[in-house]
């Protein structure tokens, strides 16, 4: 059997006190951090990454024109105003969608993304004042009616896994 163990600083010993019982009993260990008891710049390996994620993105980031042929060559399985409304997640909750000019606004919360289609079922979602100049990747899901279902993003920026949220 396979157990996955983390800490932070504070937990470290009895991490590795444990760790060691576990792999005595003949247990396999995935050891998720923390690593030692020195203190990490954790702001400063934000910036850094949160700098390398922007670069990456703007290396990446398709420009007007291509996604405006994009989203003509692949259009949306859904009208739009099919896809607005009211979806739940079990852990993030409710997020509700609405028209936004030719694109969706994504309310999560206090959170509000800004986003359009780009080909097919996906969409860009940004926010630059809580992500600048990042984009999230979204996707309408639909049955084999054509009904819209669900709504998947990619809440965090670090991760392309996608959170599904059903419609209500």
């Amino acid at each position: 059997m396979k157990i996955a163990l983390g800490s932070d600083h504070g937990g470290y010993p009895m991490k590795e006190h444990v760790k060691a019982w576990l792999e005595s009993h003949g247990y396999e260990v995935e050891d998720k951090g923390c690593f030692g008891l020195e203190s990490v710049d954790w702001t400063g390996r934000f910036f850094s990454f949160y700098e390398e994620q922007q670069k990456k993105q703007a290396e990446e980031r398709i420009c007007p024109a291509d996604i405006r042929a994009q989203s003509e060559a692949w259009p949306c399985p859904a009208p739009l105003s099919d896809i607005c409304g009211s979806y739940t997640e079990g852990g993030y909750g409710d997020i509700l969608i609405t028209r936004e000019g030719d694109g969706l606004k994504l309310d999560l919360g206090t959170l509000s993304l800004h986003g359009f289609h780009y080909r097919d079922r996906y969409f860009l979602f940004s926010e630059e004042h809580v992500l600048p100049g990042l984009q999230l990747e979204a996707e309408a899901e639909t049955d084999r009616d054509g009904n819209v279902t669900a709504f998947l993003v990619a809440l965090e920026p670090t991760d392309k896994k996608k959170i599904r949220f059903v419609k209500i």
